[in-house]
């Protein structure tokens, strides 16, 4: 089966089951995600103090698990990005979309490495190492990381995207606040 045929029979599967598709996505997630939470849930204790209510019961085995899921899950996230890059190149399209295309999966990219992955080496350091630090501050240290890559993902690309900022200031009604703001500095 040719390479053209493949992609004609997965986009007629796709509309014509569009239901089973997304069950076949979303399924799986939230019988992991709810396996997990269910596990973090039974092993929790009332001795402990909380500042993050999903990790403050990561312990031992779940904690393990959970810091190797992750760590496996960042780095087929980044395989699937950099094939998703060399798959794009191979195939010619107009500039100003392959300008997006690759800013964009840049962007994401780099901001996935720069969260996830640098909030589990910290955790993966840490018990490879053994080292004697407690959980919470690499909870909070770990955080750190994943909410700035969330924050600067968002920047970033509004700083990249022309298409994206045009978006965001129409529907955010950036020009009314810019008049708004400006007629109350004049009075």
């Amino acid at each position: 089966m040719s390479a053209q045929n493949l992609k004609h029979c997965s986009k007629r599967l796709v509309t014509k089951y569009f239901r089973i598709y997304l069950c076949g996505h979303i399924i799986p997630s939230l019988c992991l995600s709810a396996t997990v939470v269910t596990w973090i849930l039974t092993e929790r204790t009332s001795e402990e103090y909380v500042i993050c209510a999903v990790t403050v019961p990561l312990h031992g085995s779940s904690r393990t698990f959970l810091i190797s899921f992750l760590g496996v899950t960042s780095i087929l996230t980044a395989a699937c990005y950099l094939l998703c890059f060399c798959l794009i190149r191979l195939h010619p399209l107009d500039e100003d979309i392959m300008k997006q295309v690759y800013r964009s999966l840049g962007v994401i990219s780099l901001t996935v490495l720069f969260g996830w992955i640098s909030g589990v080496l910290i955790s993966l350091v840490v018990e490879v190492l053994e080292l004697q630090v407690d959980e919470v501050s690499i909870d909070l240290i770990t955080g750190l990381f994943v909410n700035s890559a969330t924050v600067a993902n968002f920047f970033v690309y509004y700083a990249v995207s022309g298409m994206y900022r045009e978006v965001f200031n129409k529907y955010l009604l950036k020009r009314r606040f810019k008049r708004q703001v400006s007629v109350s500095w004049r009075t």
